[in-house]
């Protein structure tokens, strides 16, 4: 992305996932919303383990290959950080209510969003009928291949989900980053893995004002991103929604 207010604006674009209301009015309460959250940002309390998101799923961890009509792309849980978001997404799998699920809104260089069996974005609920919290861990960061839970503001979540895309963090993204205060080791990881880091919880637009109040992470890409970059890359109508459906098949559970 080569302009931060362009990447501020798509972000506040997809946070009407799981919402019934429009683009505007989601600003608007986005906006209202942060100026009077509290929150402590990851930036000043990155984990330690910063390859922890990228580690291999150890022996007898639960993964989903989510097949879609393109090819297929495998998932591991962070069962640990986010433990109602994990069994959400595993619970829907094994009950196929991801299956024929579309690919709604897909924005290259950003993300792939899927998740409501609607098929508009506005649809879609828990393995409980209601939303569920956010779950937010500085261990997790909205690196190249997180899967994160969609929403339409602080603690609605449902069962929209997206994948994020964006292979590269340009240079525009550094000042931002240092006025945010990332630490050295994560503004590294971005610059290396690729990502969103606009996403990170208390992530301040110096030019809007705006406060992101972060988005649970519920798993990573560990094969397949070919796959993500294939739906990312398909032409799309004005809502950023694929001209030729794309969509889930299956959702598989293995070790």
């Amino acid at each position: 992305m080569k302009k931060i207010l362009l990447v501020t604006i798509i972000s506040v674009l997809f946070l009407s996932g799981c919402g019934k209301a429009n683009s505007t009015q989601i600003e608007k309460e986005q906006i209202k919303d942060s100026s009077s959250t509290q929150i402590t940002p990851s930036k000043n309390e990155v984990s330690k383990e910063v390859n922890y998101q990228f580690a291999l799923p150890k022996k007898g961890d639960e993964k989903a290959i989510i097949k879609t009509s393109l090819g297929d792309i495998t998932i591991r849980f962070f069962p640990n950080e986010s433990p109602k978001a994990v069994e959400n997404f595993i619970e829907h799998s094994k009950k196929e209510y991801y299956k024929g699920v579309l690919f709604h809104r897909v924005i290259n260089n950003f993300m792939i969003q899927t998740g409501d069996p609607t098929g508009i974005g506005s649809g879609g609920e828990s393995i409980w009928g209601k939303p569920f919290d956010d779950e937010l861990s500085d261990k997790l960061h909205y690196f190249r291949g997180a899967v994160v839970m969609a929403n339409s503001g602080a603690n609605t979540n449902g069962s929209q989900f997206f994948i994020v895309q964006n292979p590269t963090v340009d240079s525009n993204f550094d000042g931002m980053m240092a006025y945010n205060k990332f630490s050295s080791e994560l503004i590294k990881q971005y610059k290396s893995k690729g990502g969103s880091p606009h996403l990170e919880p208390g992530f301040s637009d110096q030019a809007s004002g705006g406060v992101s109040t972060g988005y649970t992470i519920l798993g990573q890409v560990i094969e397949g991103m070919d796959i993500v970059d294939k739906i990312a890359k398909v032409d799309v109508d004005n809502s950023s929604k694929p001209k030729t459906d794309v969509k889930i098949l299956k959702v598989s559970m293995a070790e």
